[in-house]
């Protein structure tokens, strides 16, 4: 089973549009927000420059500092979960956790072991 879909990050957080496209292999695709994401226009920009050119240059473009890479390369918590989901072991275990701490250790190791495949499915469209 194969499909692909083309997501924009900005539904789940991010502050730019950012489209990502999925392609997934053996397993579905889960309830996604679809269509385009709304245009996030900074408040100082419009005001500066007016509507035609802040939406134009968007939100990132208003973002100073040194870590304006960082943020626009992040992909936001609920995306990377929903990510998470999808390559997920199946089926589940049958046991459940005994406590917090036994549940909140095998969420570590399930995020560390699905690290690298987290930028494989991650395939942005700006780099198609």
């Amino acid at each position: 089973m194969e499909s692909g879909c083309y997501i924009e990050q900005g539904h789940y957080g991010h502050l730019s549009r950012k489209g990502t496209w999925l392609y997934a292999v053996g397993c579905g695709i889960p309830d996604l927000i679809w269509g385009p994401s709304e245009q996030k226009i900074h408040p100082v920009a419009l005001a500066k420059h007016g509507y035609a050119k802040a939406r134009r240059i968007g939100m990132m473009a208003m973002i100073g500092g040194k870590d304006k890479t960082k943020i626009r390369n992040a992909t936001p918590p609920l995306f990377r979960d929903c990510l998470l989901s999808l390559a997920a072991p199946w089926p589940p275990p049958l046991d459940p956790p005994k406590d917090e701490k036994e549940a909140a250790m095998r969420d570590r190791n399930f995020r560390a072991a699905m690290e690298p495949y987290t930028v494989f499915a991650n395939y942005e469209a700006s780099h198609v």
